[in-house]
């Protein structure tokens, strides 16, 4: 039983900070998005590629 329980915290705790990154990641995308391109992988990562001048 407390085995259960510590391991549906953990995932809890968890799932709340991978969200708050995920929040993060978007503000700042957001605030970059003016300058480049947003890509998101397929591993779930966010990548911002620049524009390049031409």
């Amino acid at each position: 039983m407390d085995y259960y329980f510590y391991t549906t915290l953990a995932l809890a705790v968890a799932i709340l900070k991978i969200f708050k990154i995920h929040i993060l990641v978007i503000v700042v995308a957001l605030c970059k998005s003016i300058n480049g391109v947003i890509i998101k992988t397929k591993k779930g990562e966010t990548r911002i590629l620049k524009k390049k001048d031409k």
